[in-house]
């Protein structure tokens, strides 16, 4: 932990990373984000924002059966709901939310010490959400768990129920019990009765030829982890854990685009 809290959520001054063709990441310092490589000798799984992501089309078949008719599919909605106690969980919510908008979703960004009625409702409006904490002392801060019991309205009434939900967290160590924050995540998706989004990536940093610049160099499964020292600011974050966190946000826009087309097809036929 830090003496005085550092701004709240500067811009990474290391750039956002971008992968070359031999799958690590190199540093730029341009508001350019990942683009797909190919030739991962260990399979990792990269991706590319999708400009065409909002602009995705459905097939609803007519009542006759005999034709197929285009119709616009709407715009999957992702809320990003996070805690950040000194910035660094600011700076990988805030890669999430650039990863999902880059991906075609209309994202709202929600500082959960800080919400208010119309942010509650977009979390009631948003087809995922995606909680963020700091780990602290082996699991989600105060401040995250204050805003998770206030949600429990919406859990009695099942209002966040089908929802997607993914997570990601922060520590000063490379473990840190993070997995216990993205447990704790997952378990209070479970309880709304929403379906949980894994990271959706092999783990780097894992053999000799691979780099603290892969994506997901801590190797965590369930969500996107991050170390920064517990003595660096906000511009410390490593910029591979904000690549991971981008790629986190991308997923969930992917996996909420099809949900919301599957939806939108479903009630065009009923």
């Amino acid at each position: 932990m830090h003496s005085s809290p550092p701004p709240d959520m500067p811009s990474p001054s290391a750039g956002v990373p971008r992968l070359t063709r031999t799958g690590r990441l190199d540093y730029f310092k341009t508001t350019g984000h990942i683009s797909q490589c190919r030739g991962d000798p260990v399979g990792r799984r990269r991706w590319r924002p999708s400009s065409t992501a909002s602009r995705r089309t459905v097939l609803t078949s007519r009542t006759t059966g005999d034709d197929m008719s285009e119709s616009a599919a709407p715009a999957p909605s992702v809320a990003v709901a996070f805690h950040s106690g000194y910035g660094h969980t600011a700076v990988l919510a805030e890669a999430v939310r650039r990863g999902a908008a880059d991906a075609g979703a209309d994202v709202a960004f929600v500082p959960v010490d800080t919400i208010t009625d119309e942010q509650w409702q977009r979390l009631d409006d948003a087809d995922a959400i995606v909680f963020g904490s700091p780990t602290y002392m082996g699991g989600a801060s105060a401040g995250f768990h204050t805003f998770a019991e206030a949600t429990s309205k919406r859990f009695v009434e099942g209002r966040w129920a089908d929802k997607l939900a993914a997570g990601f967290t922060n520590s000063a160590s490379k473990s840190g019990d993070k997995s216990n924050t993205l447990a704790y995540f997952a378990a209070l998706a479970a309880q709304h009765r929403m379906l949980w989004v894994s990271l959706g990536l092999a783990p780097g940093w894992n053999s000799t030829t691979a780099s603290e610049n892969d994506l997901n160099r801590l190797g965590f499964w369930a969500g996107a982890g991050a170390q920064t020292p517990m003595d660096g600011g906000t511009d410390t974050v490593h910029p591979a854990d904000i690549a991971t966190a981008e790629h986190l946000g991308a997923r969930v826009a992917r996996q909420a685009a099809l949900l919301a087309a599957g939806r939108h097809a479903l009630s065009a036929t009923a």
